[in-house]
């Protein structure tokens, strides 16, 4: 018999027939390595992706060749979310007869990251759960996230992130964050990562050790973070050590440099991050995954395949390439020829694979601990409704919407909509006050806001000092409605006496605002970010 069919029968064997044991006794996770040849076992610690909807005949031999590890999947490969769950099962018929069970994976956080697209597949954004402040319904998002995802086949998803944004302003994380206070962002992380274990597929906390503070992207620059003190730094390491306390299984690595540290490497090039404080400082055990190594953050600095080993020999478990074939095969073989001249141990190799194959057994043995309650449209509902903040003068008066016909000035067709869908009457000026005139000229502007009791202005049009200042001149009263984004500015150079923060564009939460608005739904959000509040807020 072929020895790569003794080992399918016998990982077969393990996988399948023990489906209850949580891991593998040490000498059976030794007789899996044992049985691989090198380039399965290289093969075991590379994520990759591939381009289109479907594999072509190219793809499906590229990944035969490297036997990779886990697949990530992007919306490039997705156009309706069912999609996935063929596509999957041909992955995993072609790949069967000679590897371990494949980690398949996608970057699922909600708001403006997510590659499966639809109401029951879309989880809402972390801010807006931040928002809740609520580790109940952190927790639900993460169940139902996780029902989604396994019932489509996705064993792993890259979420949560749980850094901390210096600045709501300047930080490209700002909508990816639950907030900037550690202890409920560790709170919040850690509910959310328990709902998705519970729902059964894997949960990624990242990017360590906190790139919150950065004010460049490292898609595009390799950023630098300074801590000027002991608690700053400790700030941003206390989530990720309050998940792997929970048991996060596996930790990604952003693309940056951090000091006091190491003040040379980017955190996936540094013994001292992965080694010494995430596996002997911090007691983690699990796996360490390396962000996708074709970022221009590390492309500026190297070769890809030469950071790909020394990522490896720093400490990393599984290497990520998500985009171009020649790159993963560049990887590939600069991994297979650094352990073939020794410059990778096979004891460093065993090492990781053996981290490789215990996470694959929980995954596979692993049966969804609970049902969630509401399905991702459901919850998503709820956190809208749970998050919009109400910011008012500090004398300002409740508002109070008298009669069911308010005028909408604005763009935002999301916002326009809602409103046409809660009031009888919905007037819409969706341009410029010097155009209006010119359009309208028997009607000015402030009789026509005198035709009604409440106005709803939008944070974004051009023209909202001036809007207010003509409610203001004929007694008008109305409210602002922003984005997270546009708060600062709303703030500053609006100052408006009423402000309906809403933390996402999508109908259920801009429908939530138009409520509070109606008087239909209290304002339970709390801002999620420690911003200053200038007279008169506060």
């Amino acid at each position: 018999m072929k020895p790569s069919k003794i080992f399918i029968i016998f990982c077969s064997s393990l996988f399948w027939l023990h489906p209850c044991s949580p891991l593998l006794a040490a000498d059976q996770v030794g007789e899996i390595i044992d049985r691989m040849t090198l380039s399965q076992k290289v093969g075991q610690i590379l994520f990759i992706g591939f381009q289109g909807r479907a594999l072509q005949p190219d793809d499906i031999s590229h990944i035969q060749r490297m036997n990779p590890g886990g697949i990530i999947f992007y919306g490039r490969n997705i156009k309706y979310a069912t999609d996935l769950i063929p596509l999957i099962s041909k992955i995993q018929g072609f790949s069967e007869g000679h590897r371990l069970p494949m980690f398949f994976a996608v970057d699922q956080e909600g708001g403006i990251v997510h590659r499966i697209a639809g109401e029951f597949y879309q989880p809402p954004s972390f801010p807006a759960i931040g928002a809740t402040d609520s580790d109940p319904f952190a927790r639900e998002v993460g169940a139902s996230v996780g029902q989604a995802l396994r019932q489509l086949g996705i064993n792993m998803n890259l979420a949560p992130v749980l850094d901390m944004p210096v600045s709501i302003r300047s930080s490209p994380l700002t909508m990816r964050c639950f907030g900037d206070r550690p202890q409920r962002v560790a709170s919040l992380g850690v509910s959310y990562l328990r709902g998705l274990q519970e729902a059964g597929p894997l949960a990624t906390a990242k990017h360590f050790p906190g790139i919150g503070r950065a004010q460049e992207d490292s898609h595009s620059k390799l950023p630098r973070i300074i801590w000027k003190s002991p608690e700053e730094r400790e700030q941003d390491l206390l989530p990720f050590r309050e998940a792997i306390q929970k048991g996060v299984d596996l930790i990604m690595v952003g693309h940056f440099i951090a000091q006091p540290g190491d003040p040379a490497n980017p955190i996936p090039l540094s013994s001292y991050w992965m080694e010494d404080v995430l596996r002997k400082d911090m007691g983690f055990q699990g796996l360490i995954v390396v962000d996708n190594l074709e970022m221009k953050a590390i492309q500026g600095l190297m070769a890809i395949p030469e950071a790909a080993v020394g990522s490896f020999k720093a400490g990393a478990d599984l290497i990520t390439v998500s985009h171009r074939r020649t790159n993963q095969i560049a990887v590939f073989e600069a991994l297979m020829g650094a352990v073939e001249t020794g410059e990778i141990s096979r004891e460093r190799l065993h090492a990781s694979l053996r981290r490789i194959i215990e996470a694959k057994v929980k995954m596979e043995s692993q049966k969804p601990a609970r049902l969630p309650r509401y399905n991702l449209r459901e919850i998503s509902k709820i956190v809208a409704e749970n998050s919009i903040v109400l910011l008012p003068w500090k004398d300002a008066p409740p508002h109070s919407v008298k009669e069911d016909a308010i005028l909408y000035v604005g763009y935002d067709s999301t916002l326009s909509q809602a409103l046409k869908n809660t009031f009888g009457k919905v007037e819409v000026v969706n341009l410029p006050l010097s155009m209006y005139q010119s359009i309208k000229p028997a009607l000015s502007f402030r009789q026509l806001l005198e035709r009604y009791n409440f106005v709803v202005i939008d944070a974004g049009y051009p023209d909202a000092r001036e809007v207010i200042s003509a409610c203001d001149g004929v007694n008008r009263d109305y409210a602002v409605v922003s984005y997270l984004l546009d708060l600062p500015k709303t703030m500053e150079n609006i100052r408006p006496r009423r402000i309906v923060i809403t933390f996402e564009n999508t109908p259920a939460h801009v429908q939530a605002a138009v409520d509070v608005i109606r008087g239909t739904l209290k304002a339970k959000g709390r801002f999620p970010f420690r911003i200053p509040l200038p007279k008169p807020y506060t």
